[in-house]
C-alpha cells in the first residue's frame, strides 16, 4: 500500500510538472503578441529567467521576463492560480531589483498569466496591481484590462 501511494505522488508530481510546462510552452509565443498589442515594444525576452546565488543554488527564478526599453514585464504562469499563488509571487518579486540589479534602472510590470482563476484570483491579481493574462475560447491568451486599478511595479 505504501509503494502504491509513493507511485501515485510521483506520477502525479510528474504530471503536474508536464501540464505546467505546457501551459508555459503555450504561454511563450502568445506573450510578445499580447504585450506588443498592450502597447510594450519587447527587445528582449526570457524564459525561466534564474538568479544564482554565490553556491550555485537557484535564488530566483520567472517564467517569463520581457525588457522594452525602459521597462520590463515579470510574469508567473499558472494553469489554474489562486489567491496564495499571487501572494507568493509578489513575495518573491520583493527582492528583485537586490537580486537583478542590471534592472534596477527599469521600471518593471508584474503579470499573472492563467488557463483558470480560482474563487476571484483574477480580481485578486488586479486589486495588487498586476497585469492580468487569461486563455480565451478565440485565442490562446489575452491581456485584461487594469480599469481603475493601480499597477504594481518594481
Amino acid at each position: 500500500m505504501k509503494e502504491t501511494d509513493r507511485k501515485f505522488k510521483e506520477l502525479s508530481s510528474r504530471f503536474s510538472s508536464t501540464i505546467g510546462n505546457l501551459t508555459e510552452g503555450l504561454m511563450e509565443p502568445e506573450a510578445l503578441r499580447i504585450f506588443k498589442k498592450a502597447g510594450f515594444q519587447v527587445n528582449r525576452y526570457f524564459t525561466n529567467m534564474k538568479k544564482y546565488d554565490k553556491d550555485s543554488n537557484v535564488e530566483m527564478e520567472i517564467d517569463q521576463f520581457m525588457v522594452d526599453g525602459t521597462t520590463a514585464i515579470a510574469m508567473e504562469i499558472k494553469t489554474a492560480c489562486n489567491k496564495s499563488d499571487i501572494d507568493y509571487f509578489i513575495a518573491k518579486m520583493g527582492r528583485f531589483k537586490e537580486l537583478c540589479p542590471e534592472y534596477n534602472d527599469k521600471t518593471v510590470y508584474l503579470a499573472i498569466a492563467s488557463i483558470k482563476y480560482n474563487r476571484g484570483s483574477d480580481r485578486y491579481a488586479h486589486e495588487k496591481g498586476l497585469l492580468v493574462v487569461r486563455a480565451t475560447p478565440d485565442n490562446i491568451f489575452t491581456l485584461d484590462s487594469s480599469e481603475g486599478d493601480e499597477m504594481l511595479t518594481y
